[in-house]
């Protein structure tokens, strides 16, 4: 156990050195941009990018970027410091739902550091300046609470499932919902009951997973142009002509068993 606890605190160590000095990839410039925008404006509601209105991504990862700016400045550390938060906290929260679980704190230690230790978070979205690490934290955390929704049924865990959820659509839009369903829909199967869609305590669920983007949109200048483009954000892959459902549905695999290397590598063995 010792060994396990050595190699996650070296995995999230290893995300420091030269943070602060590694060029901006992908979107991490935009985002931090974005933020800068919305700090010097104080309009915390709209993002603008070079003065002009964006409505590509809701603002909860920016106004992150704007906390942390407050105790770290304005540099490419920044917005990356939001990421490993993050990634931390997933890591915790894994420790603790896999305890839950399975009553063993060595598995759930491992699981920790498989999921660090995937190649996609160890070198991109685990330290990277992108929204994907807080929103997976979000979707993993409503799939908790879920979970623990079947199992316990109190009103708890009903509200932080709709609210985990709201955070989420404030993170990165209409996908927040897809995760959301899906979890009810396959716990509803798992558990032979679909209470969880249709009951009284579902509708109370699903109505606070409106209340926080509603709240906001209903501040911004446009909100039909910016549903119009989050709901565009969220399909245009699958709209697109030249996307090839059934391409998708065999290379999808692949790239997971690629995003998930060497962890990906234990489901060979295990065959």
């Amino acid at each position: 156990m010792r060994l396990i606890i050595f190699l996650i605190l070296g995995a999230l160590l290893s995300f420091l050195p030269n943070l602060d000095t590694y060029q901006f990839r992908n979107e991490e410039s935009l985002r931090n941009v974005i933020a800068y925008e919305m700090f010097k404006s104080s309009n915390y509601a709209q993002p603008y990018l070079l003065g002009e209105p964006y409505y590509n991504k809701p603002p909860l990862f920016n106004w992150l970027i704007i906390l942390y700016s407050q105790f770290l400045g304005w540099s490419e550390i920044t917005g990356r410091a939001v990421s490993l938060t993050f990634l931390v906290l997933c890591s915790l929260l894994l420790v603790i739902f896999t305890q839950y679980l399975f009553k063993n704190l060595k598995l759930s230690l491992l699981s920790a550091l498989v999921f660090i230790t995937f190649g996609n978070v160890l070198f991109f979205y685990g330290y990277l300046a992108e929204i994907d690490m807080t929103f997976t934290f979000f979707v993993f955390s409503l799939m908790v609470c879920a979970y623990m929704w079947s199992e316990k049924g109190s009103i708890f865990w009903v509200l932080a499932t709709g609210f985990l959820t709201g955070l989420g659509a404030l993170t990165k839009g209409l996908p927040s919902y897809a995760f959301y369903g899906f979890t009810l829909l396959a716990l509803g199967l798992y558990r032979k009951d679909f209470g969880m869609i249709f009951s009284k305590k579902a509708m109370l669920s699903h109505l606070v997973s409106l209340l926080l983007p509603t709240f906001w949109i209903l501040n911004i200048h446009d909100p039909a142009i910016y549903l119009k483009t989050l709901f565009y954000e969220s399909f245009s892959r699958v709209s697109d002509g030249n996307f090839s459902r059934l391409l998708h549905v065999i290379t999808f695999p692949l790239l997971t068993f690629k995003d998930t290397l060497p962890n990906s590598l234990l489901f060979l063995i295990a065959i």
